[in-house]
């Protein structure tokens, strides 16, 4: 019966940054190179302020890109704590066709799942979007129970570089919800393979 629409975010940034030498972006936050230094030298900023995640856990990983871990910033899990619960990783369908991406998604449903069905909670489904040509996990989208801690194993994968054919060939226990992750990459990479 009613929807609370929260959108936007602006910085919000102490005094006398300029004076420092910090830099801001054109929309207000401050600027960083990929280390996550700022314009001024030996002066760092990280999460929220810098704009280019706005997730609690983007900001641990950019403070371990500072202390010299390697941390890949190009792959970072979302989530929406709603009912069904959603989250994402990687590219959507519109990105890949606006960067001229050659794709193949797959879709498996909850339903499909015996887990799901035995805890009565069969909603949702896992979109998997898979490279055309070289079978790179390129993305997933998961709304269902749990698509929270199922999206950890494809951002796993990407990171990797698991192609779609090896994720398929992992094994997954049964019955479980991960194996409709296992399930749309497979249907994915057969796609992809054209049988």
């Amino acid at each position: 019966d009613m929807v609370v629409s929260a959108v936007g975010r602006r910085p919000v940034l102490p005094e006398g940054l300029d004076k420092a030498g910090v830099e801001l972006t054109e929309r207000g936050f401050i600027w960083v190179d990929g280390s996550m230094q700022t314009s001024a030298p030996g002066v760092y900023a990280i999460g929220d302020v810098n704009g280019l995640c706005m997730l609690a856990h983007a900001a641990a990983a950019q403070g371990r890109v500072i202390l010299g871990e390697r941390v890949d910033l190009d792959v970072m899990p979302s989530a929406v704590f709603t009912m069904p619960e959603c989250a994402m990783v990687g590219l959507t369908e519109q990105q890949c066709a606006d960067n001229g991406t050659e794709y193949v998604a797959a879709t498996v449903t909850f339903r499909s799942n015996g887990k799901a069905m035995a805890t009565g909670d069969a909603e949702g489904l896992v979109k998997v979007i898979v490279g055309k040509t070289d079978r790179r996990i390129l993305g997933c989208h998961i709304c269902g129970q749990h698509a929270s801690d199922l999206i950890q194993e494809v951002a796993v994968a990407m990171v990797a570089d698991v192609d779609s054919s090896r994720f398929a060939a992992v094994v997954h226990g049964h019955p479980t919800l991960s194996e409709c992750v296992a399930a749309a990459v497979e249907k994915a990479d057969k796609a992809a393979r054209g049988s």
